[in-house]
């Protein structure tokens, strides 16, 4: 039975569910952070940045919204024309995602009192989010050339800014990300204490025991959008990205890397269709680790306005070099496919969850190094007020390896891992403005810090595997201030 059709216990209804998962991830499961594979860090870090920095716009557009709503006007509510009753239907509506209705509402205001700039620039901004930027930048023109508020003609250049971007042929985005981690066992030591060599346990070292560690992380993103000129909407997208993550004591698990894709965005009433290609280029230790050339073909499409069903195909060649830190680097050599398959759910204007399933089919050099790989991941995203935003995920995935690695046991190694995010962030208004303004009333930080994310993550790896070597556990916590500057 279709998910859509299956909820007609009201404890049942995907609101709730989320609001249960929600907690759940937060207070019960950890985050993983797989360190088994330190090629996969960059890729997945920048990854989690991004559905951040995503999460983090829509929080901030929301924001900008509410607060634009939030005007009070005595006189209007004892008005004859029903003014104030219109206002307050359009706040509805937009709570419950109705972006057309609150615009006629508002419409009809200003209709009766064309005079309220405030109303107007609120009219403004649900035309924006409706993709009407024609009658929005009007509106907002409009808005400018009256005596407003500094902090809502603010507003107001924001959104023309916004509308001035998305008009231009070719659009750069910049993204920076800076912040520092904590991990509790960054080497990954055996949660036994042992390592097993020939089939025989051994004690480990006082060397390579846990070792907790800090790290700085920096993550600098360019994304180019330039518009084919077709009727269609069809673009050509290109990004580039660097990851550097710096420890503090284990210095030979320094990361740094290079990567960028470009590929055409397709766009059509039946499918949407992403083919790419890409690149990266890891450094571990400060030494070449591995280079990887490939191909991907993403596919997505929305149904009955809530679902988007979305499949992905990648296949690449990934060409491990053997380093001082890992002198058995090039064992792993060889060519990786992955198949995506999945589908995310808008339950309402504040969140989605989403779920998916990724089979990966690892070949490599020696045999002990090449798997069959299956993973399943949910995600929940959570806009909160105030630009807030909170997104969780958990994955659990089993690879199977085909051959035993004779030098430490007779068995094929099987992995099981689960690994779970939790992050929350606000702009920095939230964490000093809010407070500031509620104690003295007025606002202490400059201008240009005022769309700055600051967010908090929570990760814990875990992995169980036949061979002791690579059953460990790991906490990481991370704090990151992001912003994100439009070209």
């Amino acid at each position: 039975m279709p998910i859509h059709q299956a909820m007609p216990i009201p404890w049942l209804r995907p609101s709730k569910i989320a609001l249960f998962l929600s907690s759940v991830l937060l207070f019960a499961l950890p985050v993983y952070a797989e360190q088994k594979n330190e090629s996969e860090v960059p890729e997945r870090e920048t990854q989690s940045s991004l559905i951040t920095g995503e999460t983090a716009e829509q929080a901030l557009e929301k924001a900008r919204l509410n607060k634009a709503g939030k005007v009070t006007f005595g006189a209007i509510y004892a008005d004859p024309d029903n003014v104030g009753l219109n206002l307050q239907y359009a706040k509805e509506q937009i709570k419950e995602g109705r972006f057309l209705a609150a615009a006629a509402a508002l419409e009809r205001i200003l209709m009766v009192k064309p005079e309220l700039s405030q109303i107007r620039a609120f009219y403004g901004m649900v035309l924006f989010r409706v993709d009407n930027t024609v009658e929005a930048e009007r509106e907002f023109n409009r808005v400018l050339k009256e005596d407003i508020p500094s902090e809502l003609r603010a507003e107001v250049e924001t959104y023309l800014k916004k509308i001035k971007h998305g008009k231009k042929k070719a659009r750069l985005t910049f993204r920076q990300n800076a912040g520092f981690g904590i991990d509790t066992n960054r080497n990954a030591a055996p949660s036994s204490k042992q390592n097993l060599v020939g089939d025989t346990l051994t004690a480990l070292t006082p060397q390579d025991g846990k070792q907790r560690d800090t790290q700085f992380v920096n993550i600098t993103g360019l994304d180019l959008a330039q518009d084919l000129g077709f009727q269609a909407g069809h673009e050509l997208l290109a990004s580039f990205n660097y990851y550097l993550a710096e420890q503090t004591i284990v210095d030979s698990l320094d990361i740094s890397s290079y990567s960028g894709q470009i590929g055409p965005a397709l766009k059509n009433r039946f499918v949407n269709v992403t083919p790419r290609y890409y690149f990266s280029h890891t450094l571990l230790s400060r030494e070449t680790f591995l280079r990887v050339y490939g191909g991907a073909v993403n596919l997505e499409r929305i149904l009955f306005k809530r679902y988007k069903p979305f499949a992905a195909i990648r296949l690449e060649h990934q060409d491990f070099q053997s380093i001082a830190e890992n002198s058995a680097g090039h064992e792993r050599r060889g060519n990786q496919l992955q198949a995506v398959l999945g589908t995310s759910y808008r339950i309402n204007r504040n969140m989605n969850i989403s779920i998916g399933y990724t089979l990966t089919d690892k070949d490599a050099k020696e045999e002990y190094k090449a798997y069959m790989g299956h993973a399943v991941e949910m995600a929940h995203f959570w806009i909160l007020p105030k630009g807030q935003f909170l997104t969780n995920s958990v994955a659990l995935s089993r690879d199977n390896y085909e051959a035993a690695q004779l030098t430490l046991s007779g068995m094929h190694r099987r992995d099981k891992t689960i690994r779970t995010r939790t992050a929350y962030g606000a702009p920095l208004t939230f964490y000093f403005d809010e407070p500031v303004q509620w104690l003295w009333g007025k606002n202490m930080l400059p201008k240009f810090l005022k769309d700055f994310i600051l967010s908090f993550t929570y990760e814990y790896a875990r992995e169980l595997s036949n061979l002791t070597n690579y059953t460990y556990g790991n906490n990481k916590f991370s704090m990151m201030l992001s912003k994100r500057l439009e070209f």
